[in-house]
């Protein structure tokens, strides 16, 4: 019998873990295995938990941010709409004055006017007789229809001004009473066309030496279409 030659003993020991080595598949299943692991493996818990104290810090700052931002925004509106109230309320203020000293102003010059007395310079009966005969005018002279025309008669007209702008001065006289009354008309400009109608019983207190000797004013202040008309008188004027 022929006896088997034995082998060296590192040789053995290299046969023996080549026969323990896992093959291409099973190598690969050990892999996926500890990726998968390593993905499911769960971080420590004091990182967790200071990873969550962080996102609670960071949603508070977050949500503080906003409201200040709101605040300020709501802030800035509430100061605006109470700056645009106060604007208005002076802007109506001033408005108010400049009404009122306007129409003082008007009612001085047609005071001196009416008081002058002048013949008319033009002889008219009607308004539209009035217009051909005064080219001057920059405006057309209109009917009012806040005038009585029962209660007037129109005697003629003669070229005025009133706060710097020309206008026609009309002589009228009552027809029951004969008393004299002058209508004044002109074209609204941009100190007058925001003026307010009003009647106004002006006595020696009010205009001073306009009325010395003279019995109280009424004049009467109004807007029609884009005209200007004052009416001064005796205080039964309607």
């Amino acid at each position: 019998m022929k006896k088997t030659p034995h082998k060296p003993l590192k040789e053995n020991l290299i046969d023996h873990y080549q026969s323990q080595s896992l093959n291409p598949d099973q190598l690969a299943q050990l892999q996926s295995s500890i990726a998968s692991e390593s993905k499911t493996e769960k971080l420590p818990l004091w990182i967790s938990e200071s990873m969550n104290s962080f996102k609670l810090a960071f949603a508070c700052a977050s949500l503080f941010i906003i409201s200040l931002s709101l605040y300020s925004l709501y802030d800035a509106t509430k100061k605006t709409q109470i700056h645009a109230r106060i604007d208005s309320k002076m802007n109506l203020k001033l408005s108010s004055e400049l009404n009122l000293k306007i129409k003082q102003k008007i009612s001085q010059e047609v005071a001196i006017n009416h008081f002058k007395n002048y013949d008319p310079k033009f002889k008219a009966t009607q308004i539209s007789e009035l217009q051909a005969q005064m080219p001057l005018l920059n405006f057309k002279l209109l009917e009012s229809e806040k005038l009585n025309s029962q209660k007037y008669k129109l005697l003629g007209s003669r070229y005025c001004s009133i706060q710097g702008q020309r206008a026609a001065q009309m002589k009228l006289i009552d027809k029951k009473t004969n008393s004299t009354y002058t209508l004044y008309q002109a074209a609204l400009t941009p100190l007058t066309k925001n003026i307010t109608s009003s009647t106004e019983l002006y006595s020696e207190t009010a205009l001073g030496s306009i009325l010395k000797n003279h019995k109280n004013l009424q004049i009467k202040i109004w807007k029609e279409s884009k005209n200007l008309f004052v009416l001064a008188g005796p205080s039964e004027m309607n």
